[in-house]
């Protein structure tokens, strides 16, 4: 091409000229996204955005507008493979829209491709009485966990309607029963996970309502230790005695062969006969994990009232096994704070942390709404850090250590501090170094950084799996290597 560079009235020819060449050049050399490739390399897969210095991928759009909760879990297989379960819309049964479906996907972190088809959870309807209805009626609770030999195990409300010894039906709107679903011989098979036996506090009440918050993990025999909030019957006169903190454990041989024997009550005060409005409010936000020996820890929110006597006070709580025995320690005391999540994880080397998510109920702290940590110290102690306070920000937190041992932190940006009406709704990765915890801006387009899986691959990558909302898009963000 011939351009007469000699005449000023082509001046700004003259430059589109110079950026259409030299941006040609970059193409031809990079690629599309200005990353070296190989001439024959496809590098226009529109699933895949840059945003800072992580890389977005964009794994699948949630079908359907009513506003549910997906409660999107990730956890990853023995492959490095990344298994997805989401809640969406089931069928409709006689115009209800409360009937959900959990929903399974595999995405090749390599590859960048789904494998396989997505899946469809066989499960329990809500109605077992009622042979047309189908799906859930809930998505309250969604809980992942990988076995030695690669295979998914799910936990999640479902089962039985909550009801009397005599059958009578006390809600027909929850079911009221953690199940576990895992994969046999090429199909879902669901099992009861726990029951939630009430007869100690009530003998008229032997099938409890279990599940409003529940967590499971699989140790390296894969036996399943699970834990769930067990709340009251709904039709129980004695509701004010909960809610307690469950527990049990059941090897792959024990599925289907349940006994509320192997239930555990890890943390109440049974305060049957004492009379009065008192509640032992055990269990919220509970969230299970395992030691390097494969002994199970409990991180959970309770309100201790013994017998009417005392003062009332939230603590953010664990519970740890000691001869047989469930013993419950006080991480902090959280007077004026509320609990909203709750995201516990142990290093290879045994360091023991918990990431979680406080609110201000008073609105006069010095740092409101704002991201946590807790780590256990040789001592016995816990060290508490503010890690972010910058924003009304750390909801969906989601705690993972790094190649290092040192503790990482995917979670959202909410608002602003001085301006609750600007929505930020960023996702957000804080790590510690050694000395302080450094921060940084993951995403910003869109309503993302809901219900955040963070992990590390083999070579310390940081993933994490996050939902922008206003897209209904569940999407994988990948840090790039240095």
């Amino acid at each position: 091409m011939n351009m007469p560079y000699n005449r000023p009235g082509n001046m700004m020819g003259r430059i589109l000229y110079m950026v259409l060449f030299i941006s040609a050049l970059v193409l031809n050399a990079c690629g599309e996204h200005g990353v070296a490739v190989d001439d024959e390399e496809d590098v226009t897969d529109p699933n895949l955005y840059w945003t800072s210095s992580w890389d977005r991928f964009d794994i699948i759009a949630l079908e359907g507008d009513s506003p549910i909760n997906p409660n999107i879990k990730a956890v990853i297989d023995t492959q490095g493979d990344v298994h997805i379960f989401y809640y969406a819309e089931g069928d409709l049964y006689q115009g209800n829209q409360m009937r959900y479906q959990i929903h399974h996907l595999v995405w090749n972190s390599e590859t960048d491709v789904l494998i396989g088809e997505e899946e469809i959870l066989d499960t329990q309807p809500p109605n077992p009485y009622d042979s047309e209805d189908s799906g859930l009626n809930n998505c309250l609770v969604l809980s992942v966990g990988m076995t030695s030999y690669g295979s998914p195990v799910v936990a999640y409300q479902g089962g039985d309607i909550p009801q009397a010894e005599d059958g009578t039906i006390c809600n027909f709107i929850y079911q009221g029963d953690l199940m576990v679903n895992i994969p046999i011989g090429g199909a879902w098979s669901e099992y009861l996970g726990i029951q939630g036996d009430a007869s100690s506090k009530n003998p008229y009440f032997t099938d409890g309502y279990i599940g409003n918050f529940a967590s499971i993990a699989l140790d390296s025999r894969d036996v399943i230790h699970m834990c769930s909030q067990h709340y009251f019957e709904y039709c129980d006169w004695t509701s004010s005695h909960y809610p307690d903190l469950m527990y049990v454990r059941q090897s792959m041989n024990q599925l289907g062969h349940y006994s509320t024997s192997m239930e555990e009550r890890v943390d109440e005060y049974n305060i049957y006969g004492a009379g009065g409005g008192m509640q032992s409010a055990m269990g919220y936000y509970c969230e299970i994990t395992l030691d390097p020996s494969d002994n199970p820890m409990i991180f959970y929110v309770g309100t201790p009232i013994e017998d009417g006597v005392g003062e009332d006070r939230r603590t953010l709580r664990r519970a740890v096994k000691n001869g047989g025995v469930w013993v419950p320690e006080i991480i902090e005391v959280l007077d004026d704070w509320r609990v909203e999540w709750i995201s516990p994880a142990v290093s290879i080397d045994g360091t023991v942390g918990v990431a979680y998510y406080l609110e201000d109920e008073t609105g006069i702290n010095d740092h409101p709404d704002h991201l946590r940590y807790a780590q256990l110290q040789n001592d016995g102690s816990w060290r508490i850090d503010v890690v972010d306070n910058t924003s009304n920000c750390g909801k969906y937190c989601s705690l993972a250590f790094d190649g290092n041992g040192y503790p990482a932190i995917g979670y959202q940006d909410i608002e602003a501090r001085t301006a609750s009406y600007r929505k930020n709704n960023d996702l957000l990765f804080a790590r510690f170094d050694g000395t302080n915890w450094q921060t940084e801006t993951v995403a910003t387009a869109g309503n993302v950084g809901q219900h955040n899986s963070l992990w590390f691959d083999e070579e310390g990558i940081a993933y994490i799996c996050t939902y922008d909302l206003n897209a209904q898009q569940i999407a994988v963000f990948r840090e790039r290597a240095n």
